[in-house]
């Protein structure tokens, strides 16, 4: 889901000290790679599936930015993210999608905010506590 790494690049502009992008394909992957590297920004960058990811991943995490194309649904990806326990207690998931795929409730997410800007829609959770 981490496409071109714009928001991984901002975020570490902005003082983030660990990003780990995230996706299956293998052009957005080395787009990313190519763009830490002009940037000379550092961060760990998988080429994989963001369920598998979810799945095999133990580390914590503060913010995870879900920027899913705008045809795929990311609620499997949500469900994951909520059971794993890798979002930290007090971690917040943005889950940006068109109109077409906002999701219900989930689980062991508290459903925070929904804004939209145009055609880009955002959803944030936290851990229910």
């Amino acid at each position: 889901y981490c496409g071109t790494g714009n928001m991984a690049i901002e975020a570490l502009s902005r003082g983030a000290e660990k990003v780990v992008l995230v996706d299956s394909s293998k052009e957005s992957v080395a787009l990313a790679k190519a763009n830490l590297q002009m940037l000379k920004e550092d961060a760990e960058v998988f080429c994989s599936d963001a369920l598998t990811y979810v799945l095999s991943s133990r580390g914590k995490f503060d913010i995870i930015f879900l920027d899913p194309p705008y045809n795929v649904d990311a609620t499997p990806v949500l469900e994951a993210i909520a059971s794993s326990g890798i979002l930290a207690d007090d971690g917040v998931i943005i889950y940006e999608h068109s109109e077409d795929f906002k999701v219900g409730e989930i689980d062991s997410l508290d459903h925070l905010n929904t804004r939209k800007y145009g055609v880009a829609h955002f959803e944030f959770y936290g851990v229910k506590l």
